[in-house]
Parts: C-alpha cells; structure tokens; sequence
C-alpha cells in the first residue's frame, strides 16, 4: 500500500512538473507576447510622431508657398501698376512733344509772317540798326 501510495505520490509530482512547466511555458509565452505589444506600441508612437512632424512639415511648406504665392500676387499687381504708370508717362511726354512741335511751327510761321510785314514797312538797314539795338 505504501508502494502505491508513493507511486500515487510520484505520479501526482510528475503531473505537478508537467503543469508546472506548461505553465512556465505559458508565462514565457505571455511575457514575450507582452514585450511583442509594448515594441509595436511604441513603433506605432514613432510612427505617429514621425507622421505629426512630416504633416507638420508640409503644413509649414504650405502656408510658405501660400504666403510667396501673396507676395508675388502683390509684386505682380504692382509691376503692372507700373507698367500702366509707364505707359500713362510715354503717352504724356508723346502728347506734350507734338504739342511742343506745333507750338514751334506755329511760332516759326509767325516769325516768318513778321518778317515779311517788318520787310515791307521797313528797309534793310533799318532792321539792321533795330537788331543792333
């Protein structure tokens, strides 16, 4: 009986080891599914800031393209601004020149009617003395 007993004694501490080390097992097996979760979390949190700083990135590169895209707009306006203010000057000055030239045709045709009056009512000599003067 006491032989059973120990073989009863034997056969419990053998099923005893077996769980034992199927629960070893599973602990090992918990704990690298543990360390497996905690290293995609914390690649999913790289992952997840890397993506936060590229879309903060482009967002910066927007707003800059945004902003150069406005001061070319008003670069632009003015340049045309300008453009216009040129053209306006040049057709001013056009304007001012030809009236310029009519005034001297006008003045030489005078000068030139005065001078055929003055070399009808005058002689020669007498012009020359009054040019003298």
């Amino acid at each position: 009986m006491e032989h059973k007993l120990v073989q009863k004694d034997q056969a419990l501490d053998e099923k005893e080891k077996i769980k034992s080390k199927k629960i070893r097992k599973m602990q090992l097996a918990l704990k690298k599914q543990r360390e497996k979760e905690r290293f995609l979390q914390e690649q999913k949190v790289k992952e997840e800031e890397e993506r936060l700083f590229y879309e903060k990135q482009y967002n910066d590169q927007q707003e800059e393209i945004q902003e150069t895209n406005r001061i070319l707009k008003e670069i632009r306006e003015r340049y045309k601004g300008a453009l216009q203010e040129i053209k306006d000057l040049e057709e001013e000055h056009e304007n001012d020149h030809a009236e310029l030239l009519n005034t001297v045709r006008e003045q030489d045709h005078e000068i030139k009617l005065l001078q055929g009056m003055l070399s009808i009512l005058l002689t020669k000599n007498e012009i020359l003395s009054i040019r003298r003067k």
